[in-house]
């Protein structure tokens, strides 16, 4: 059988963009099937064995602790039930290094299903070091199958292309250099719309689980419900409470939520109540967030010795 005869097939590899909602990698696969360049979708996910077995480069430290390995491994499952519920599809779910389950998935395909051809494979593009040097392995063998890659920038506010600055490599060295522009005009819009590892305290009960469904939520309890983001700024620095600071981060380090939605969630939020000093902190802190994202790959390996 040719290719041109076999089904082609879409591999949608989530990284940290465990969501649904504004996420550039989901949103190409769909053009790519709405464009009949691919025919199936197979959503994977891999646990890095290297991250829950692993220890950190230089002193061996557990690279997860228990309540962030329960918390990650909360929002795959939320991410599988809302593949199942909206899209009708599932998720693919593997555990090891994953340069190898990804090769071993796709030796797999090929062996038992003649009828497919792998076409593409689409996923977010990271900045650490460490997760580079993974793309860098799965592109070079992708490559000797002569399957297509994407990797699309999708963990950042601010898109490499659209830096005022030109590329990435002209950050300055700190940040109160950066030029001055408006966000408004350069922060992309975002689009509309259980594999237990291991056994694990529950993070519910520091009131904060796992998920796209609960970063939702939260935000709309912090900006919406208690007008948290109104005091934004007075406030972030306690200690005591869940209310003192938005406590997204957790979401956005794992793509539960995309820093683009919530920035222009901010910006909702002062055209119907208002803004001030603490919106504009907030939005202002999403910058920091990329600021050092693009340290990051400029720096490399540097960063972590």
């Amino acid at each position: 059988m040719s290719d041109l005869q076999k089904q082609r097939l879409g591999i949608l590899w989530f990284r940290n963009d465990l969501r649904l909602n504004d996420n550039l990698s989901l949103d190409k696969t769909i053009h790519l099937v709405k464009e009949k360049k691919v025919d199936l979708v197979l959503p994977i996910y891999c646990f890095d064995k290297l991250l829950f077995e692993g220890g950190s480069r230089e002193a061996q430290l557990p690279k997860l602790g228990p309540f962030r390995r329960n918390f990650l491994i909360e929002s795959v499952e939320n991410l599988k039930e809302k593949l199942q519920k909206k899209l009708n599809s599932n998720l693919c779910i593997l555990y090891g290094e994953q340069d190898v389950e990804i090769k071993k998935l796709i030796e797999k395909i090929i062996t038992e299903n003649p009828g497919i051809h792998i076409e593409y494979l689409i996923a977010s593009r990271e900045v650490p070091s460490d997760e580079v040097d993974l793309e860098n392995k799965v592109k070079k063998y992708l490559d000797s199958k002569r399957i297509k890659i994407f990797f699309l920038w999708d963990n950042l506010m601010i898109h490499p292309d659209d830096l005022p600055f030109g590329h990435f490599s002209k950050t300055p060295d700190m940040f109160t250099h950066l030029p001055t522009f408006s966000q408004n005009d350069i922060v992309g819009q975002s689009i509309p719309e259980k594999a237990k590892i291991t056994e694990s305290p529950n993070s519910a009960i520091l009131g904060m689980k796992g998920g796209e469904d609960q970063a939702e939520l939260r935000m709309q309890q912090y900006f919406f419900k208690t007008d948290g983001l109104f005091k934004y700024k007075t406030t972030r620095n306690g200690l005591v409470g869940t209310e003192y600071s938005s406590k997204l981060s957790m979401w956005l380090a794992l793509g539960c939520i995309s820093p683009r939605y919530l920035y222009w969630k901010v910006k909702e939020f002062e055209t119907m109540k208002c803004s001030n000093e603490s919106t504009k902190c907030l939005a202002f802190e999403l910058l920091w967030r990329d600021f050092f994202k693009y340290h990051s790959l400029i720096f490399s390996k540097k960063i972590f010795y």
